[in-house]
């Protein structure tokens, strides 16, 4: 059902006018070059981070309107709506993937395509009680695909087995979504001029732009 238009993220046009735009003034001076520390030092904190920082706040809203909803405290409109707004900010997120993204395999873990309908049939009958038990439950019957069929497909009921796994499944891709956004915090202040690590990452970053 999801069809959401992907916007290429202007992360390395960002990087590229960071480094090469030259004012107006006279004189002008020469631009420094663009290096690779330089490019992966402003992916980090003009994109990654605040793009990752938003996809967790939107799947963390997701997650507590999920729980309303299957408590029977609100409409399930509110929580399609969060779906939507989550699965398009992942979308801009996952457009440009490197670092923790990569060695996470948050994809994987948010949005396994495609799901798997006889293991997502499965994880119903097992009816895992918390995410500790979600642990077990393979990522092909979980993320944003298994909610969105059980918002949409097979529509889960309030106060039943199938909402509180679906809950369970929002409160999974937030607390995944929440950890990649810390690890890129913390990756942000590094010292990128170092070049072989620099180099590493902006090489993805490029592979990944140029598969687009």
């Amino acid at each position: 059902m999801r069809n959401f238009s992907l916007a290429i993220p202007a992360a390395l046009s960002i990087c590229l006018l960071s480094a090469c735009t030259t004012t107006t003034e006279t004189p002008v001076r020469s631009a420094a070059p663009l290096t690779s520390g330089a490019a992966a030092q402003a992916l980090y904190s003009q994109w990654f981070v605040p793009q990752s920082a938003q996809t967790s706040a939107a799947a963390n809203q997701l997650q507590q309107r999920m729980h309303n909803y299957c408590a029977g405290k609100a409409d399930i409109t509110a929580v399609r709506t969060q779906f939507v707004q989550t699965s398009q900010q992942w979308d801009r997120l996952s457009t440009l993937a490197m670092g923790p993204q990569i060695e996470r395999r948050t994809a994987r873990m948010v949005d396994f395509q495609p799901m798997r309908m006889p293991l997502l049939k499965s994880a119903l009958r097992k009816a895992p009680k918390d995410l500790a038990a979600m642990e077990t439950i393979g990522a092909p019957a979980k993320g944003l695909p298994a909610a969105e069929y059980l918002l949409w497909t097979e529509v889960a009921q309030p106060h039943t087995p199938q909402c509180h796994y679906a809950t369970l499944v929002t409160a999974d891709i937030a607390q995944e979504l929440l950890a990649l956004y810390q690890e890129c915090r913390i990756l942000e202040p590094m010292d990128w001029w170092s070049g072989a690590l620099a180099l590493a990452v902006y090489g993805k970053a490029l592979a990944q732009c140029h598969s687009q």
